[in-house]
C-alpha cells in the first residue's frame, strides 16, 4: 500500500523489527495466536499494521520486546547446537518458569517475562 499525502510511511526501524521478528517466529514454528499474545502490548489496529508492515508511528516497546526476542534467540543459538531442540525449547514447559514455556512468560508477563527467561538463559552459559 502506497502511503497518501496524510499518511506517513512505515518507520523503518519497524520494518527491520518485523523482518527480524518473522525469521525468528518461522524457525521456532510460532502460530498466528501465538504471535498475537506475545505483541499484546499493541492494540490490534497497531498489531495489523506492523503484521502488514505498514506501522507508521515509533512503538518503543515494540522495539523493546523484539530486541529481548532476538537476544533470546541468539542465545538459543548459543545453547544448544541441534537447531531442531533448540526451536522447540521456546515452548515446552520449564521448571525454572513454573512449568510455563518461554513463550507463555512473556505473553503472560510481557518485558518482565522476556526479561526472565533472557537471564535465564545467560545464566545457562555462565
Amino acid at each position: 500500500m502506497t502511503p497518501s499525502h496524510n499518511e506517513a510511511p512505515p518507520l523503518k526501524a519497524n520494518v527491520v523489527a518485523r523482518k527480524l521478528y518473522l525469521h525468528i517466529s518461522d524457525e521456532w514454528q510460532l502460530t498466528p495466536v501465538q504471535n498475537r499474545k506475545l505483541f499484546s502490548i499493541l492494540s490490534n489496529q497497531q498489531y495489523e499494521a506492523w503484521m502488514s508492515g505498514e506501522l507508521n508511528s515509533e512503538h518503543k516497546d515494540l522495539l523493546t520486546l523484539v530486541s529481548y526476542l532476538i537476544a533470546i534467540h541468539k542465545q538459543l543459538h548459543q545453547i544448544f547446537a541441534d537447531p531442531i531442540q533448540e526451536n522447540a525449547w521456546i515452548s515446552k514447559p520449564n521448571r525454572e518458569f513454573q512449568n510455563r514455556s518461554c513463550l507463555k512468560m512473556i505473553a503472560d508477563y510481557g518485558f518482565e517475562g522476556a526479561q526472565t527467561v533472557l537471564g535465564y538463559l545467560e545464566n545457562q552459559l555462565n
